[in-house]
């Protein structure tokens, strides 16, 4: 998307608001979570990665075998699908600010597209 945002039309005022989301997304997600298990620190797009791809989505084998083994420390999971859960939920936040900036985005292209 930051490539197709490059080359916008539009100003770079909503160039730099998608930007910016787009840099908070991936600082999110490369964040380290606060659980340490089978002495590694995985980050929160790993977390994702895992639980979806390892449990509720496709369950590819790789993935799955790192669900299965967080899933048997039942203390540690808890507190892994609860930052699973606030970093789903930061991400979301983030995909709601994106998509209003694609509103504003679509509006200015509207408002200053020639008329036919």
């Amino acid at each position: 998307m930051s490539k197709v945002y490059e080359k916008l039309p539009v100003s770079h005022k909503l160039k730099l608001e998608f930007c910016d989301a787009r840099q908070l997304l991936n600082k999110l997600l490369d964040q380290k979570i606060s659980i340490t298990i089978k002495n590694e620190t995985p980050s929160r797009r790993e977390l994702i990665d895992v639980f979806l791809y390892g449990c509720l989505a496709h369950a590819e084998s790789p993935k799955k075998e790192i669900f299965d083994e967080w899933s048997k420390n039942s203390i540690a999971y808890a507190f892994m699908e609860a930052e699973f859960c606030d970093t789903l939920q930061r991400v979301l936040r983030i995909i709601l600010h994106v998509s209003q900036i694609n509103e504003k985005v679509i509006k200015e292209l509207e408002n200053n597209s020639p008329t036919v």
